[in-house]
């Protein structure tokens, strides 16, 4: 049987308080204070850069995103590895990520300074409206991603291609698909923004408070269907429509709350 009082002590005594997808929330909210505190010094100094100009050129977009992210999360990655991890308790973060995700923070403060309705992912923009080609482009790239390491390592194994190839190329790929992916999501939900359908747009109302709940109803949902011996897709299915409906639920009356209304 299930010891609920033994998962949590291994939760917390030897797990350490494993944080899981919500990790790099509070690295958000520490770039967020950095910048407040930067911004007291910086506030007076004018600007003309700007990157609303790419919502017309959206395959120049792309190309500078890539490499972007590529500049930020290979060179890292390759030298510390992708599965490093530090910090304290809740408070970890991966290290091959950070300048990654201090990088998006700031193409977000860029994109916060203009008018997002009518800037860079415009509803009319060209990069919006190919949306239907970023969603196929980032299933084709990662449906290759998921058959490139057997791939990288016959070819390791029959000394075709050196460890350092191998890891460059399989970054990059993956680094390609994060983008398109990325592309694919803004550019799907912004051309699905003024939808008449009720409950997409209380999915879009509600989703950062789905993902800030989430990871509890998964969690608990996965623990107690441990003790049943049926396949691990149901399982899925079970999972994702339980954590969904509850964390969705949950978000709903969370901002029934004026307070956290406000904000979220």
């Amino acid at each position: 049987s299930l010891n609920i009082l033994a998962y949590i002590k291994d939760f917390f005594a030897v797990e350490q308080w494993p944080v899981g997808p919500p990790w790099f929330l509070w690295v958000l909210f520490a770039f967020n204070l950095i910048f407040a505190l930067c911004f007291l010094i910086v506030k007076d100094v004018k600007t003309n850069f700007s990157i609303t100009y790419l919502q017309n050129k959206p395959v120049l977009f792309c190309i500078i995103l890539f490499i972007f992210t590529w500049l930020l999360y290979v060179p890292l990655s390759y030298n510390i590895g992708a599965s490093n991890w530090t910090g304290f308790y809740p408070f970890d973060f991966q290290l091959n990520r950070i300048l990654l995700y201090f990088g998006y923070f700031m193409i977000g403060v860029f994109i916060g300074k203009s008018d997002f309705n009518n800037g860079l992912f415009a509803v009319n923009s060209a990069i919006v409206k190919k949306w239907r080609l970023w969603v196929l482009l980032a299933l084709i790239v990662f449906s290759g991603l998921t058959v490139l390491p057997e791939y990288l390592n016959e070819m390791k194994s029959a000394e075709r291609l050196t460890a350092f190839s191998s890891s460059i190329i399989y970054f990059s790929v993956y680094t390609a698909s994060c983008t398109l992916s990325c592309i694919a999501f803004i550019s799907t939900f912004r051309a699905k923004t003024n939808t008449e359908r009720k409950w997409w747009n209380s999915l879009s109302e509600n989703a950062y408070l789905i993902y800030l709940t989430h990871f509890m109803f998964i969690t608990w949902t996965q623990f107690f269907l441990l003790k049943f011996d049926i396949p691990a897709f149901l399982k899925f299915v079970i999972t994702f429509i339980i954590t969904l409906s509850f964390s969705w639920y949950t978000s709903k009356l969370f901002r029934k709350l004026n307070l956290i209304n406000k904000y979220l």
